[in-house]
């Protein structure tokens, strides 16, 4: 998992990427100074997204380079 909700040395929760080693980003900002079960919650949900948008990448059969995403505009195009 790239997302892990850890505590910090001011005795509150974050949201740890674990690909940088800094703390996660959202569009509000860092994911920093939040309750134990914000930052597992929030955790949870990156490594969702993450796991999503990997298998959104993958190829639907093997030995078709295109992703899903293509194949998806690509019919929508038809």
């Amino acid at each position: 998992m790239r997302f892990a909700a850890m505590m910090d040395p001011a005795d509150q929760w974050l949201v740890y990427d674990r690909s940088t080693d800094l703390p996660a980003e959202a569009r509000d900002g860092l994911l920093i100074g939040l309750s134990q079960a914000e930052a597992e919650r929030l955790a949870q949900e990156a490594n969702i997204k993450e796991i999503l948008l990997r298998r959104a990448a993958l190829p639907l059969r093997r030995g078709d380079t295109r992703d899903r995403r293509q194949i998806s505009r690509e019919e929508s195009r038809a």
